[in-house]
């Protein structure tokens, strides 16, 4: 088997794994943001109340319009590339999706 598919359907196993923000569990909203320095747009899910905490810090932080919105791909961001947190450890933290 070709080597290359072999990479590319494990990557693309653990990245669907991965993923924190595909849906945001009820009660809670969801938020994207596109940074254009790095080309790339990250979805989140937050406490609605912690919204303006986080837009202090991330200016373009967005509201989405539903909680399974795939707002990153609607906007031509559709490849995943990884899951990470973003914020002061042990004070306060975002976890996103990212897409190129």
């Amino acid at each position: 088997m070709d080597r290359k598919l072999i990479l590319a359907a494990l990557f693309g196993a653990i990245s669907a794994a991965d993923l924190c923000c595909e849906k945001c569990p009820e009660g809670q909203i969801k938020t994207y943001s596109v940074d254009h320095f790095f080309n790339m747009c990250g979805e989140s899910c937050m406490n609605e109340s912690d919204f303006w905490k986080f837009k202090l810090f991330e200016p373009n932080l967005t509201k989405a319009d539903a909680i399974d919105q795939g707002i990153c791909s609607m906007i031509g961001f559709s490849e995943y590339v990884k899951t990470e947190t973003h914020g002061i450890p042990g004070l306060e933290g975002i976890t996103l999706d990212m897409y190129k």
